[in-house]
C-alpha cells in the first residue's frame, strides 16, 4: 500500500524539509561554513585556517550533546577527516608552519574524551528509553481497552494484547516493527462492520480515518474474526503530529462493549415480554370483568330487574364502564408488541391504522406510502413501527384531531416517516412526556433523528429520518452476537 494514499506530507519549507528529512541542523550548517572558510584561506591565511580548525572541534563538542550517538560518530569521523586534510594541505602548499600540526592529535584526544562522554550519555538515554517503554508496555498491556497505533504509512506499529485478541492478530508478531505487518495483511485477520451490519471498507477503517485527520469519538462498530465471536466496540481515535505538524501516525482506542449491548438487548426483550404479559392479563381478566359487569347492568335494565326511575346510579355506571372498557382496550393495543418481520411494512402500517380506526372511529386515519422499502430487517423494522405507534397514540389521545396522516417515503439517502395531525397542537416550550422521550431514544438507537413541529391550534408533525443503508442492511452481527452468550444461531 502506498503511503501517499493515506498520509499527506504537508506544506514544508526548505529548512523544515532539511531538518525533518535530511536531519541537517544549525551545527551542520556551521560546520559546512567553517570548512568552506578553511578551504578559502588555507593558502593565504594560515592562522585563520587553524582557527577555523579549532572552531570545527568546538562545534563537534556541542553536537555531541544534541545529536544521537551514532549521528555524532559519523559526523565526527567525516569532519575530522575532511578538516585534517585541509590543514595538511595548508601546511604543504600554504604558509602554515609544520609545528602547528601538533594541534591535530591534541584536539583529537579532546574529541575522544567528548566521544566517551557522548557514549555514556547515549547509554543513559537508552536505559531511560527502555524504562519508559517498559512502563508504557506495562500500562497498555494491562489495559482492558484495546490500543492500536500505526505509522504515517498506515503500517501497524503497536498493538497491546487486548487489541491482538480482538483483531485476531498472530501472537508471535514482534511489537514495534511496522514492516512486519502492512495494512493489507493486517485487515485480512478480521472483518469490521457498522452497528447496522454494513461492511466497513478498508480505506474507512477508524485508524485510517484518524490518519487522514478525522477525529473519531465514541463510534460503535462490530468486529469479527475467524476464531472469535463478533464483538461490539466503542472506538475513539486521533492523528499524531510532530512539531512541524507533519503526520507521524495515528492511534485508536477500542472498548469492548459487547456485554453492555447484550444486557441492553436482554433488557429490551424482558420489557417486551412484560408488556405482552400485562396486555394479556388486562385482556383476559380486567377487560372481561368490566365487559361482564357492563352487560349485566344493561341486561338487568332491559329485563326490568331494576327500577328505572330510581336507577340514577346505573345511568352513571354504564357510561363509566364503557369508558373503562375503551381505556383498557387502548392500553392493550399500546402494550401489545407487533412483529415487524413477518409482514410487508405497508401492510403492518395499515393493520395498525385499522386498530386505531376501531378505537377512535371519529378520526380519519390515512397512509401515504412513497418509494419506501417493502420490508425492514430486524430490529430496525420493529423500532420504526414502535415510533409510529407511539405517535399515533399521542395523536389519538391528546390532539383532538379529526384527521391523522402517516407518510412513508425516501428523501435522498434518508428514509423518512412522518405522522401529522390537524389537532390542537402544543407550544414549543411544552415539556415532552415519556412517549416523546421513548421515541427519541428509539430514533437514536437507529442512528436517526426525530423532529417534532407543533404550534397551538395548528396541529403536530412528528418526523423520523435515518440513513437508508442503516435501516435496510441485514443485521448479520446481531446473529453472531448470540455466540457470546453460549447459544449458536439456530439452536434451541
Amino acid at each position: 500500500m502506498k503511503n501517499s494514499r493515506h498520509s499527506k506530507p504537508g506544506a514544508y519549507n526548505v529548512a523544515g524539509l532539511a531538518w525533518t528529512r535530511l536531519r541537517i541542523g544549525p551545527i551542520d550548517l556551521a560546520l559546512v561554513a567553517t570548512t568552506a572558510v578553511m578551504l578559502a584561506t588555507m593558502v593565504s591565511a594560515a592562522k585563520l585556517t587553524i582557527g577555523c580548525f579549532h572552531v570545527v572541534f568546538v562545534l563537534l563538542t556541542f553536537g555531541a550533546f544534541f545529536w544521537k550517538f551514532r549521528a555524532f560518530v559519523w559526523r565526527a569521523v567525516f569532519w575530522v577527516a575532511v578538516d585534517t586534510g585541509v590543514v595538511l594541505l595548508a601546511a604543504v602548499y600554504g604558509s602554515l608552519p609544520y609545528d602547528e600540526l601538533i594541534e591535530i592529535p591534541l584536539l583529537s584526544i579532546i574529541l575522544v574524551l567528548v566521544f566517551m562522554i557522548a557514549r555514556r550519555r547515549a547509554e543513559a538515554q537508552a536505559r531511560l528509553q527502555e524504562q519508559d517503554e517498559a512502563f508504557l508496555e506495562a500500562i497498555l498491556g494491562n489495559m482492558e481497552d484495546a490500543v492500536v497505533a500505526c505509522d504515517a504509512g498506515g503500517r501497524l506499529a503497536f498493538s497491546n494484547p487486548a487489541a491482538r485478541t480482538i483483531h485476531g492478530l498472530p501472537e508471535g508478531l514482534p511489537e514495534g516493527l511496522p514492516e512486519e505487518l502492512p495494512l493489507e495483511q493486517w485487515t485480512d485477520h478480521y472483518e469490521l462492520r457498522t452497528e447496522t451490519g454494513a461492511t466497513v471498507d478498508e480505506a474507512d477503517i477508524p485508524i485510517l480515518r484518524a490518519l487522514r485527520g478525522e477525529r473519531i469519538k465514541d463510534e460503535e462498530f462490530v468486529i469479527s474474526t475467524k476464531d472469535n465471536p463478533a464483538r461490539y466496540l466503542l472506538v475513539s481515535g486521533n492523528r499524531m503530529q510532530g512539531s512541524l505538524e507533519q503526520t507521524l501516525g495515528a492511534v485508536v482506542v477500542m472498548r469492548d462493549i459487547t456485554e453492555r449491548k447484550l444486557a441492553e438487548r436482554r433488557l429490551r426483550e424482558v420489557q417486551e415480554d412484560e408488556r405482552e404479559r400485562i396486555a394479556r392479563d388486562l385482556h383476559d381478566a380486567v377487560l372481561q370483568d368490566l365487559s361482564w359487569a357492563m352487560r349485566k347492568i344493561e341486561y338487568d335494565r332491559m329485563m326490568g330487574l331494576v327500577d328505572l326511575k330510581n336507577d340514577l346510579a346505573s345511568e352513571q355506571v354504564v357510561p363509566a364502564l364503557r369508558r373503562a372498557v375503551q381505556g383498557v382496550r387502548n392500553s392493550i393495543y399500546d402494550l401489545f408488541p407487533r412483529d415487524a418481520s413477518k409482514l410487508p411494512f405497508a401492510e403492518l402500517l395499515e393493520s395498525a391504522l385499522d386498530l386505531n380506526r376501531e378505537i377512535s372511529p371519529e378520526i380519519d386515519f390515512e397512509a401515504v406510502i412513497g418509494e419506501f422499502p417493502r420490508k425492514l430487517p430486524q430490529p430496525a423494522g420493529a423500532e420504526v413501527m414502535k415510533i409510529i405507534q407511539e405517535a399515533l397514540v399521542n395523536a389519538r389521545r391528546h390532539s383532538s384531531a379529526s384527521r391523522v396522516r402517516v407518510t412513508l417515503d425516501i428523501e435522498g439517502d434518508q428514509l423518512v416517516v412522518c405522522v401529522e395531525d390537524d389537532g390542537r397542537g402544543f407550544e414549543p416550550h411544552t415539556v415532552p412526556g415519556l412517549g416523546m422521550a421513548g421515541m427519541r431514544e428509539r430514533a437514536e438507537r437507529l442512528g436517526g433523528s426525530l423532529e417534532i413541529h407543533s404550534r397551538e391550534l395548528e396541529g403536530t408533525r412528528v418526523c423520523f429520518s435515518a440513513a437508508k443503508e442503516r435501516l435496510t442492511h441485514p443485521q448479520q452481527p446481531q446473529e453472531k452476537l448470540s455466540w457470546v452468550s453460549g447459544k449458536q444461531p439456530g439452536s434451541s
